[in-house]
């Protein structure tokens, strides 16, 4: 990847995608002000078919747009009167190098 398309990712990245909110997230869902019943994809089938739950390291708010393009790819998402939340599966790298933003990103320019 260039330097050039590493910068449009990036500032795909800040228009799209807010701040970490995983303190003020994981708070409310274990003061059950949040469900985790209104976390879409948090099950996915595992290995011999059974559900297993994703393994989520942080939340980032994000809008309607962002949530309905990652619970297209399978990833979790939080929604309730409060906002949307995604529910990010990876760590350890910045968000631009996370492959299900990256397939968002190349969506738009097809």
């Amino acid at each position: 990847m260039t330097s050039e398309e590493e910068r449009v990712l990036s500032d795909f990245v800040h228009n799209n995608i807010g701040c970490n909110q995983t303190a003020l997230v994981e708070e409310c869902l274990t003061k059950e002000v949040f469900a985790y019943d209104d976390i879409a994809n948090l099950y996915q089938e595992g290995e011999g078919g059974e559900e297993e739950a994703q393994e989520i390291f942080s939340w980032y708010c994000v809008d309607e747009w962002m949530a309905d393009k990652l619970k297209e790819q399978g990833e979790p998402v939080l929604e309730n009167d409060f906002g949307k939340w995604w529910g990010r599966t990876t760590f350890g790298q910045l968000i631009a190098a996370d492959s299900v933003i990256e397939r968002i990103h190349a969506e738009l320019n097809k």
